[in-house]
């Protein structure tokens, strides 16, 4: 029926927009990094610089945080089946790497 088709249609889209904003966070996470990296010998500069980002970007801090640990624990999501942003940050709760691989995997 028209009204189901367009559910799917809903649905589908939805899924695609949570799909690209775990790659959005991967990037920022990988932005952040690097930037952490070439200011790394400044003093107490994490502690400030998540702060002034959650406040200019209007992003809680601890996402931004969750961003960065992303980047440095997953490879960018590629083609094929990908997981949300909200399995992601489950995954991040998974401190054995091959645990995390595991339910990555089975996910």
């Amino acid at each position: 029926s028209l009204v189901n088709t367009i559910r799917q249609e809903i649905t589908k889209t939805q899924n695609e927009l949570q799909k690209q904003k775990a790659i959005c966070y991967w990037k920022i996470g990988r932005h952040i990094a690097k930037h952490l990296l070439n200011n790394k010998g400044k003093s107490n500069y994490n502690e400030r610089l998540y702060p002034r980002l959650s406040h200019d970007l209007k992003i809680d801090g601890k996402t931004l945080r969750q961003s960065v640990a992303f980047y440095r624990s997953f490879p960018i999501p590629g083609p094929g089946p990908q997981l949300n942003w909200t399995n992601y940050r489950d995954l991040l709760t998974i401190t054995d790497q091959n645990s995390r691989d595991i339910c990555r995997v089975s996910a």
